[in-house]
């Protein structure tokens, strides 16, 4: 039986605040961005910008022909409720409404990267008499954001004070925010609103706030509620006249920490591209495939630094019409309200793909409340909602449920109106738009000088987020036992690469345990394989190349990797690159080699 062991494991973003914009007109106009956080007591700007999530919606209006734009802004944010605030600048008027978490709960392990390793034999092992017996295969794994605290300046009447110079083209509650949008002719003007309705606007904020008020732009301002929880944070929709995504980096720099990771999904008619970015090929000769592909974070950076720091990765391009499943939940929703206790209702939830936070969360505190006798042993939610049968035998709830009785029907019904009907309204989007594109980069504070521009093109092919790898095991006329034998793979762009088994293998051969394999030179390639200047009416031309290089360092470091693997084997026979198979190759797949490491960060070389 094949012992082969499957690892996957995915990267859970960070992320503080997002601001995001579209721009109408092409590269010379910026888009927006975040301002900075308030100064602590030391007088220095707190981080607030590890990470931005968005989706682009991209499509015609129905009636004018023109284009239009519905982005939906992730904004996690953890800090004081009353020091939370968000303001962006757009380039058209937009109507505001509130999203869900959810949204990107779905969209992001659908569309994440995966790579498969499918394992066969080639030549004959020693002591097995050859390539069928899988058993003794090895195992594998194979911002802007403005804060202040309750500062607005009252007038008479109890209402913040209105800056004549300042148009509010809106102002009202949206969700849990407290909304403004407003336009000012006067950059100055614009920024004593701001301070006015207890915004802070840092210096470096105010010297680019200038450059959005000469593109005429709107702003857009968030706060919450009174008497709203942070937790209430919810995504933001901004819906408006534009025929581009935007991404609003240049004011972003102020908040950003180094090497932000930003993952952008766009819906249109057609695999969407950035134009004034390079769109990046990564070299996946470079990935660590047998060790979780732990280092793709570096690799993407690397690529991105190749290119001159502003570029993005195609992750997955994909027909939208295959993720429509993701949001029609209904036939789940009843196995809901069947489950007997919290555990069980919590185990299910999650098994679902929900996550406690946002709404759902607050529809859990509601119902299903951490009990005051865990959080008085310091138990916290988070504790508490992941692991429910952990703290059963703690709560003298039902089941280890709060102190009142568990009501899975009205825990259902409540989830079904706060996050299950939204979740399901999320999927018309799929329905009327024929292609998802996922598109990633890292970039510091130092490369964020111009705003990234996303628009579709309907020539350019799919991109599989699934990348199926031929692994090798060449044993030779007798050479290895398969625990000794180098691995060549294949990657689905038809690089090979030879890995020798590392020094210091143990003699005897363990079949479920995985070999070390010696990387040898290969962190010295390239990131990227090759790099697109894209163009709006074309695919554009090829502005970094890579691939002669790879190839030729390829050839070296595969060459000695034999070497070596024959040079640490006492029977030296020999065995090729290539290989010539006198068995049957016998195909044995390890599913999960890797999406992304949790939480990993991408470090520069």
């Amino acid at each position: 039986m094949n012992r082969l062991r499957s690892i996957s494991s995915w990267w859970n973003f960070l992320a503080a605040f997002l601001l995001i914009t579209v721009g109408a007109s092409r590269p010379a106009q910026a888009c927006g961005g975040f301002f900075c956080d308030r100064p602590g007591s030391g007088g220095q700007l707190p981080i607030a910008q590890s990470a931005e999530n968005v989706l682009f919606v991209l499509d015609k209006d129905p009636q004018t022909g023109l284009g239009r734009v519905e982005a939906h802004i992730q904004i996690i944010y953890t800090g004081a409720a009353d020091q939370f605030s968000w303001v962006v600048p757009v380039t058209a008027t937009p109507t505001l409404d509130v999203g869900n978490d959810v949204l990107f709960d779905r969209l992001e392990p659908a569309t994440r990267p995966r790579y498969q390793l499918k394992f066969s034999v080639e030549g004959s092992c020693q002591g097995f008499g050859g390539g069928t017996d899988d058993s003794f295969l090895p195992a594998c794994g194979g911002s802007s954001v403005a804060s202040a605290g309750n500062t607005s300046l009252p007038d008479g009447s109890g209402s913040a004070v209105t800056i004549p110079s300042v148009q509010v083209l809106f102002r009202g509650n949206v969700g849990p925010y407290d909304s403004a949008v407003i336009k000012s002719d006067d950059p100055t003007a614009l920024e004593v609103w701001l301070k006015a309705n207890g915004y802070f606007v840092s210096t470096d904020a105010s010297r680019i706030i200038a450059d959005y008020v000469a593109a005429q732009s709107s702003f857009v301002a968030l706060r919450l509620r009174q008497g709203q929880d942070s937790t209430a944070i919810q995504p933001i929709i901004l819906r408006f006249g534009a025929d581009e995504g935007c991404l609003p980096l240049k004011l972003t720099a102020i908040a950003a920490t180094p090497d932000v990771r930003i993952n952008v999904w766009v819906l249109g008619g057609g695999r969407a591209v950035p134009i004034n970015y390079t769109e990046i090929g990564l070299d996946f000769a470079k990935l660590d495939w047998f060790n979780g592909g732990k280092n793709y974070d570096q690799i993407l950076g690397q690529a991105a630094d190749e290119a001159g720091g502003n570029a993005f990765a195609v992750e997955d391009a994909q027909d939208a019409a295959g993720l429509i499943p993701l949001f029609n939940i209904s036939p789940a929703i009843a196995e809901l309200a069947a489950q007997p206790n919290p555990g069980a209702y919590l185990t299910r939830l999650f098994g679902m793909g929900f996550t406690p936070q946002g709404a759902l969360l607050q529809v859990l505190r509601q119902d299903l409340p951490l009990p005051p006798e865990l959080a008085a042993m310091g138990v916290t939610e988070s504790d508490y909602y992941q692991n429910p049968y952990k703290f059963a035998f703690m709560s003298s709830g039902p089941d280890g449920g709060a102190g009142g009785s568990f009501d899975a029907k009205k825990l259902t019904d409540d989830l079904n109106q706060a996050v299950f009907i939204p979740l399901m309204k999320f999927a018309p989007l799929f329905e009327n738009h024929r292609k998802l594109t996922r598109l990633a980069t890292f970039i510091s504070p130092d490369e964020m000088n111009t705003d990234p521009i996303f628009i579709t093109s309907g020539d350019l092919p799919d991109v599989s987020a699934n990348h199926l790898v031929s692994a090798t095991i060449l044993c030779g006329d007798g050479a290895f036992d398969t625990c000794h034998a180098p691995v060549r793979l294949q990657t689905d762009d038809g690089a090979q690469i030879v890995y020798p088994v590392a020094a210091g293998a143990p003699a005897t051969c363990n079949p479920q345990m995985q070999p070390t394999y010696d990387r040898g030179d290969l962190d010295d390639l390239p990131g990227s394989t090759v790099g697109f200047a894209r163009a709006p009416d074309s695919d554009g031309s090829i502005s970094v190349d890579n691939r002669a290089a790879i190839s030729a360092a390829l050839a070296k470091h595969n060459a000695a990797a034999m070497t070596s693997a024959h040079g640490s084997n006492a029977s030296g026979s020999s065995c090729s690159v290539t290989g010539r198979s006198r068995h049957s190759v016998l195909p044995l797949v390890a599913l999960g080699v890797l999406a992304w490491a949790a939480r990993r960060r991408r470090r520069r070389a």
